[in-house]
Parts: C-alpha cells; sequence; structure tokens
C-alpha cells in the first residue's frame, strides 16, 4: 500500500462509511 498519512487513511474510512460531505469552522475544534 506504500505510504498513507492519517488524513488519508481517515477520509478513506468516512467514505466506507457513507460519508460524502463534513462541514467545519476554520480554526474552531469540533
Amino acid at each position: 500500500m506504500g505510504n498513507v498519512t492519517g488524513a488519508q487513511l481517515m477520509a478513506r474510512s468516512l467514505k466506507q462509511q457513507g460519508v460524502e460531505f463534513m462541514y467545519g469552522i476554520v480554526g474552531f475544534p469540533v
């Protein structure tokens, strides 16, 4: 698989669960 970042791993996991959109506020912990 090569090098996978934490962000890529999280994105793949969310996609597998059917998540298409995520919303947040920049600089504000959600």
